[in-house]
């Protein structure tokens, strides 16, 4: 089922609680997944944070609809990564990056993210914020 922008925005938005009593952060390469629920109870969605092997650097946070799996929002903490936007103009971008929903594209387009940058904080905030609000009060 492809979403349309506004009910991805919309299930961004929507308050979201864990189900799982403690979050392990991977410390190395590999990763963790766990579950939040939104209003209704059937309104689950899965949360990857995942290691890109030892470099403590890479990173990947990923919020996502657990009934088919349609990704919401991601941020890739790669230094020396590199990502291609879709499109004629077809932006390659080098470096940290996130990704939000759009119907056109899907996950597929991102924007960079300057880590050094305030805003980068805030943009991680709101990721968490989005999908584990209860755990950032």
């Amino acid at each position: 089922m492809q979403l349309t922008k506004e009910q991805a925005d919309k299930l961004i938005a929507m308050l979201k609680h864990t189900v799982e009593q403690a979050i392990t952060f991977p410390v190395q390469k590999g990763g963790t997944k766990f579950t939040v629920t939104g209003e209704q109870r059937n309104d689950e969605f899965i949360v990857n944070i995942d290691r890109k092997g030892i470099a403590l650097e890479k990173c990947t946070y990923q919020g996502r609809v657990k009934k088919d799996n349609t990704v919401l929002m991601r941020i890739d903490i790669d230094p020396n990564g590199r990502h291609t936007n879709p499109g004629e103009n077809g932006e390659t971008i080098i470096g940290n990056h996130i990704h939000i929903y759009t119907e056109e594209y899907g996950m597929s387009y991102a924007m960079s993210l300057d880590i050094q940058d305030k805003s980068f904080y805030e943009l991680c905030y709101l990721f968490f914020e989005k999908f584990l609000p209860e755990r950032l009060e």
